[in-house]
């Protein structure tokens, strides 16, 4: 990651706080295993740290005195820095990626991607290499009662390795830098744009593509932008289910597994170690494709 906001911000965190030192060498420590499949692949981590996210109550909104995305409530030893005049930044306390941080509201305001396509933009290309990226209120958010976004390194994110594997192999169609994909296990919107203006506009009409697609104001999906240096790659994935049937069992066959954008994207953190040792390829596919948007609500996705 070049020196930029986020490079100095997680330096001065490691620096100044023992608690930050040690969850980001446990993640650098941590067990990972690949399942690979015909062009593309998903990667499992083993991370514990990770359970207070995977079993989330979202039907529980949290007041300002409450949530922890708000300053007062967040540890003195964390550092808040300013991005700009709606958003701080700060070094996420659980992460899943190295260099892992989150973009918080100032507000106390609800989940919403509505006006911050181009803020994405100015994001990503103020930290080359990395992938900002949102989670819907029913989608993997954690914290649907307070607007943020996230970051963290973007080449362990299998979707953006595998950027132009699946444009090749599994694009059903294509129309202005847009790219509807349909592999085995979920149905993926790619976006490339060399102009942060033209990226953020094609985002915005495909996030009002699914809205009406569903007939609901705030488009349920999880995105991803990375900024390469001399364009922008952006991946959606819109959601028909915030959980999979995996999630709710009640016998030893449970997976706590509940896909934010990192599963969407690839990589799926099990917080726990029987998750990690006996997730198989057949258990990723039943629970994307439950998740994911449907072949035929894909299809009516106007991309033109």
């Amino acid at each position: 990651m070049q020196d930029n906001i986020a490079t100095r911000l997680f330096q001065r965190q490691m620096e100044s706080s023992e608690q930050f030192r040690a969850a980001f060498a446990n993640l650098a420590n941590s067990q990972t295993r690949k399942i690979q499949y015909q062009g593309f692949s998903y990667t499992l981590q083993l991370n514990p740290a990770r359970i207070k996210s995977s079993t989330a109550n979202i039907q529980k909104p949290l007041d300002e005195k409450a949530c922890f995305l708000c300053v007062p409530n967040m540890p003195e030893y964390q550092i808040k820095e300013n991005y700009d005049e709606q958003f701080l930044i700060s070094v996420n306390p659980f992460p899943i990626l190295q260099n892992h941080l989150t973009i918080i509201s100032r507000q106390h305001t609800p989940q919403s991607i509505h006006g911050h396509s181009s803020r994405l933009m100015r994001l990503s290309s103020s930290m080359p290499g990395m992938c900002v990226f949102y989670n819907s209120p029913k989608s993997g958010a954690s914290a649907p009662f307070h607007c943020h976004f996230q970051a963290g390194e973007a080449s362990k994110l299998p979707v953006f390795m595998e950027f132009d594997s699946l444009i090749r192999q599994y694009s059903i169609n294509s129309a202005n830098g847009i790219h509807i994909i349909k592999e085995p296990t979920r149905g993926i919107i790619l976006i490339e744009s060399a102009d942060a203006s033209d990226a953020a506009h094609r985002l915005q009409h495909v996030l009002e593509q699914i809205s009406l697609t569903y007939g609901m104001e705030e488009p349920e999906a999880n995105l991803g932008v990375v900024y390469t240096g001399d364009r922008y790659r952006i991946a959606i994935f819109p959601r028909e289910k915030h959980r999979p049937s995996e999630y709710y069992r009640e016998d030893d066959s449970r997976i706590l597994v509940s896909p934010g954008f990192a599963d969407m994207a690839g990589l799926i953190p099990c917080s726990r170690p029987c998750d990690y040792a006996n997730i198989t390829q057949q258990d990723i596919t039943s629970i994307m494709n439950q998740v994911s948007i449907s072949a035929e609500n894909l299809g009516k996705i106007d991309i033109k």
